[in-house]
């Protein structure tokens, strides 16, 4: 069983959703369960929103440790670049501010999941196919910016010093018909990837990031 923390994208205005997920299979559709984040999901389409692995737990105490720690570090609950409503993760018990928020959205609403026994997550596992090249909008650079800035790059547990790994690897990018022959740091470098994909890319825990696949 992998104990994973994600961050999902949206790839139409940048706003993202911090979750964790316990799973066998890596490389699921799952995108996460959030309220807000189930809304956009249904108004964008899932084809328009990316999953990025940040992190990886010894079990689920550890992956809900990492979770609310990213949570927490990002501000995610209080940020209007993120669909998160609580500073802790899954499991956990809303806060007054939380609550408010959750109310608010489903005031007026009708409860269509009412007597249903499946649930937004079980929805919303269904596959993803990313087909082309999507040109992300200005408002996405701007709220990509907004929270990128100021914030260092995070040490990720359970991820080896790529520094230290000077193995010649071949990536190859089908969809922008590119190679690229090195060592991985340098691979994470040239085309800002985050290193857990590509470690996970490399023992064979996921097939691709970005396009780029590992050429045995």
């Amino acid at each position: 069983m992998n104990y994973l923390v994600y961050i999902t994208t949206n790839l139409i205005n940048g706003r993202k959703y911090i979750g964790s997920h316990s799973t066998k299979n890596i490389n699921d559709s799952y995108l996460g369960s959030g309220v807000y984040l189930a809304k956009a999901i249904k108004k964008y389409g899932r084809e328009n929103f990316e999953k990025e692995i940040i992190g990886e737990g010894i079990d689920v105490k550890d992956m809900l440790g990492l979770e609310e720690y990213y949570i927490n570090y990002y501000g995610a609950s209080k940020s209007p670049l993120f669909y998160n409503i609580s500073e802790k993760g899954y499991g956990s018990k809303h806060t007054e501010e939380s609550r408010k928020k959750l109310s608010d959205h489903r005031k007026g609403k009708p409860n269509h999941n009412k007597g249903k026994k499946q649930s937004v997550e079980t929805c919303l596992k269904k596959s993803i196919s990313m087909k082309g090249k999507i040109q992300h909008s200005e408002e996405w650079k701007i709220n990509h910016s907004n929270l990128t800035k100021g914030k260092p790059k995070l040490m990720l547990r359970g991820i080896p010093n790529v520094n230290r790994d000077k193995t010649i690897y071949t990536f190859y990018n089908n969809t922008k018909n590119k190679t690229f022959t090195g060592i991985r740091n340098s691979f994470i470098n040239e085309f800002k990837l985050n290193p857990v994909t590509v470690c996970n890319i490399i023992k064979e825990k996921q097939n691709s990031v970005k396009g780029w696949k590992l050429v045995k």
